[in-house]
């Protein structure tokens, strides 16, 4: 999967957690029991950061939630981390990657000098079309006994597949949402799957209060069935009557930026092509910024790409 593709998934993931009631409605849903028995989700709060490296950018999208603990633990908090695994092909080597985001958190809290540490608690959100499960880390040394594994860390994640729901469980979730939007998810990969239960999709969040929200999910929808070559007329069928006109603007406005975006790559071609043809004619680099406008910089990549390619 591309890092475009990414993006898109991120977008709309991210977008949907910020709402903080669709938060709370994700976390009763997902959340097991043992760990509902002692959190507070009356008082889930997003927290400002992520704790994700450079390098699992390319697998996870994370959303750093900090909850308190009831009575019991009066005072106590938990950080509740929602990662959100977005790779097309599941990978092995999962929850060592989870492992080290784990520990990275405790890092960065011990850089703020936070003590006692607040306990870290990783929850893994796939929704890729593949079924998977990520292997636990002792499962992965195969062959070693009992007296080795014993000193194998082990790092306990709560783990959901959407390819675990049917769609009549995705419709108890007490969210419309968050229905809507994993039904979405769900068969995003599948086009002709997702156009049969546009309707219902809409019908679903069709009073929902928060535009913003909405208009997030009509995004990722209209993307989504663009990507994979749907005729918007076709796609239009299928939405409520009352809806179209929402959504036809919103097509619209998708892709007149789509159009502009087409463009402005279609300039930024023609200008490094120019300055490659002028770097072969010997061109001076100061010649070169005063004549296109551009910085040295720019005429360096240029030049070192140029090199790459011939």
């Amino acid at each position: 999967m591309s890092r475009g593709i990414h993006n898109k998934h991120d977008a709309f993931f991210r977008s949907l957690m910020s709402d903080i009631e669709v938060a709370k409605a994700f976390m009763r849903n997902f959340l097991p029991d043992e760990l509902k028995a002692v959190v507070d989700l009356s008082g889930l709060k997003h927290v400002p950061s992520s704790y994700i490296s450079e390098k699992m950018k390319q697998t996870y999208a994370d959303v750093v939630f900090e909850c308190p603990l009831l009575e019991t633990h009066v005072g106590l908090l938990v950080h509740l981390c929602l990662l959100a695994e977005h790779k097309s092909t599941p990978y092995k080597f999962s929850n060592i990657q989870t492992g080290g985001y784990v520990f990275d958190a405790y890092r960065q809290q011990i850089k703020n000098k936070q003590d006692p540490l607040i306990p870290v608690i990783p929850i893994i959100y796939y929704h890729g079309e593949q079924e998977w499960v990520p292997p636990s880390i002792p499962e992965l040394f195969d062959g070693a006994g009992k007296e080795v594994l014993s000193y194998i860390p082990s790092i306990r994640t709560i783990f959901h597949s959407l390819t675990e729901f049917s769609d009549d469980q995705l419709k108890q979730l007490g969210n419309g949402l968050l229905t809507s939007a994993m039904l979405a998810q769900k068969y995003s990969s599948r086009p002709d799957e997702l156009l049969r239960r546009l309707g219902e999709i809409f019908s679903i969040v069709r009073s929902w209060n928060d535009r913003n929200q909405v208009f997030t999910l009509f995004v990722y929808l209209v993307t989504v069935v663009k990507e994979k070559d749907v005729e918007l007329d076709e796609f239009l069928e299928n939405i409520p009557r009352d809806m179209k006109s929402e959504v036809i603007t919103l097509a619209d406005r998708l892709l007149e930026e789509g159009r502009e975006q087409g463009r402005e790559e279609g300039r930024e071609r023609s200008r490094i092509e120019t300055i490659e043809n002028m770097l072969r004619k010997g061109f001076g680099i100061d010649l070169i910024c005063d004549i296109m406008k551009v910085s040295r910089d720019y005429v360096e990549y240029v030049r070192n790409d140029m090199d790459k390619k011939e």
